[in-house]
């Protein structure tokens, strides 16, 4: 179950991110996932998601760097 409000518009949107569903951080309520654009001088723009942990203090997940945690010590999810 997705509790994430930008995973859930990003999903009804039908964005194209391969994320896995047994990635920890997709149903922590601690997570806080951020969706933009890189914009840089001679390239063209391009949709990034990220996953910040405030707990860790780090990014989790990245679209363009796709580490998927199956489980860490901070998660507090919901149960399916």
């Amino acid at each position: 179950m997705i509790i994430s409000p930008t995973l859930k518009k990003l999903t009804q949107a039908n964005e194209a991110y391969s994320l896995s569903s047994d990635i920890v951080c997709r149903t922590c309520t601690n997570a806080i996932w951020r969706a933009g654009r890189i914009r840089r001088i001679q390239e063209a723009n391009s949709d990034i998601l990220q996953c910040y942990c405030p707990i860790f203090f780090t990014v989790t997940w990245a679209s363009q760097d796709p580490i998927e945690f199956t489980s860490c010590d901070g998660f507090k999810g919901i149960d399916d």
